[in-house]
């Protein structure tokens, strides 16, 4: 009796050995997994990331995905379009230009187009004038075409000459000359030779400017305050002349 309990006691303690063996053996294979698991995920985040950029790609819509692409294909047409529509418009201008003694000109003398004298259609570049004494406005047409208009203002120690160029009725460059002196016309020692003067050129497509070259003949951002200000500016003064009777 004494012997069969020993013995089933050893196989009792056989048995626990072997249980905790195989607990062992187990929990290691599973860490074994884990860390196999763990390699393999810091190994690929490239492919993570390129699985994250195919479920952006196909959550977003077809007409959003359009609109970029249009968006993007607008914007690089308008850049390549601008230096052909400069070489048009410099074609245009010689053209006018070598032909203006063939055209019909209108002239008017002393023009009521300052702000103090008609504040209600006025000129906004005569506005800038000091002391404006007179301005004068000749027109070219090509049978009942507008080709260009050249207006004139004289102040006290400054002038403006603009010339205005069209184009099927469409205003497509102008272009800007300030004389200042360096004395007021009305001083003994007055000199008109002695001045300094400016230039401005502005090119326009559709009405919209799309260069605008300093004194120094150097581009303008066309995009900024300035720009847009100057832009509705020409642009109300160009109808001012056309229209004028």
């Amino acid at each position: 009796m004494h012997i069969a309990c020993n013995k089933s006691h050893i196989k009792l303690n056989t048995l626990k050995n072997t249980m905790k063996y195989n607990h062992i053996y187990f929990l290691g294979l599973i860490l074994l997994i884990i860390s196999c698991n763990n390699k393999k995920d810091n190994s690929t985040p490239a492919s993570n990331n390129k699985v994250s950029e195919n479920i952006q790609k196909e959550n977003e819509s077809p007409n959003e995905s359009n609109q970029t692409e249009k968006l993007k294909a607008q914007e690089t047409s308008k850049e390549n379009s601008i230096p052909e529509a400069i070489l048009v418009i410099k074609k245009q201008f010689g053209d006018i230009n070598s032909s203006i003694a063939n055209y019909s000109k209108k002239e008017n003398k002393d023009i009521n187009i300052s702000k103090d004298i008609n504040p209600n259609n006025y000129a906004f570049e005569g506005a800038s004038i000091h002391q404006l004494a007179i301005a004068n406005l000749d027109r070219y047409y090509e049978g009942t075409d507008l080709k260009k208009a050249v207006v004139t203002f004289e102040g006290a120690n400054e002038d403006l000459i603009s010339e205005y160029y069209f184009w099927n009725n469409a205003l497509f460059f102008v272009f800007k000359t300030k004389v200042n002196y360096l004395k007021p016309k009305w001083a003994d020692d007055f000199k008109a030779s002695d001045t300094k003067k400016t230039e401005n050129r502005f090119y326009f497509k559709n009405d919209t400017l799309i260069r605008w070259l300093d004194p120094q003949k150097k581009q303008v951002d066309v995009t900024n305050e300035e720009a847009k200000k100057i832009t509705q500016e020409i642009l109300s003064d160009s109808q001012l002349y056309k229209n004028l009777k």
